[in-house]
């Protein structure tokens, strides 16, 4: 489920409360960019408190994303609130598109990457790229060093995690 407006407004008043400062706020989990009213009303709580002079900085917020929603409502708030995002693509198109598809069998990689470009070229945020290394890239006889390189070279950024599922790793270039 969503985050209701209730929750949203809850939480942010709550961190207000409990912390004498809150340096980042990171949305993620399902896919965040499907609430867009709750990031919203969450952003402007925090504004209001800083306005209001109960707080004495704004965090950060960060997006967590698949990246693939995005609207000219989300661009504009993006512009406005975020500092930074991280995108899932698993490496190349035929990785990506076995492991990260829609309901209607189409996979997500041309969608993902057309909305990179969105946000590099209105120069929005810095983004970084997150990798699921599985076995579908053992089998296809791609290693972690080559989803970095490819990522590094067709999505255009140095800051790539890859997860390795096979072994719970986390590597970061």
């Amino acid at each position: 489920n969503l985050m209701t407006e209730q929750t949203a407004i809850e939480f942010v008043d709550f961190c207000v409360e409990q912390f004498e400062r809150v340096e980042k706020i990171v949305f993620f989990g399902g896919e965040p960019m499907l609430n867009l009213k709750g990031m919203e009303i969450v952003c402007n709580r925090f504004k209001y408190y800083k306005e209001e002079g109960k707080i004495d900085i704004l965090p950060n917020f960060v997006i967590i994303t698949n990246g693939t929603i995005l609207t000219d409502r989300m661009l504009a708030f993006i512009k406005r609130n975020i500092s930074a995002m991280t995108i899932s693509i698993d490496g190349p198109k035929e990785i990506n598109d076995i492991q990260r598809i829609y309901k209607n069998g189409k996979g997500s990689y041309d969608i993902v990457v057309e909305n990179i470009n969105k946000f590099r070229k209105d120069g929005l945020v810095k983004f970084a790229v997150e990798a699921t290394y599985t076995n579908l890239h053992l089998e296809s006889n791609i290693s972690i060093e080559e989803t970095v390189k490819y990522i590094q070279k067709e999505i255009g950024t140095n800051n790539v995690l890859v997860v390795n599922c096979r072994g719970n790793k986390k590597y970061a270039l």
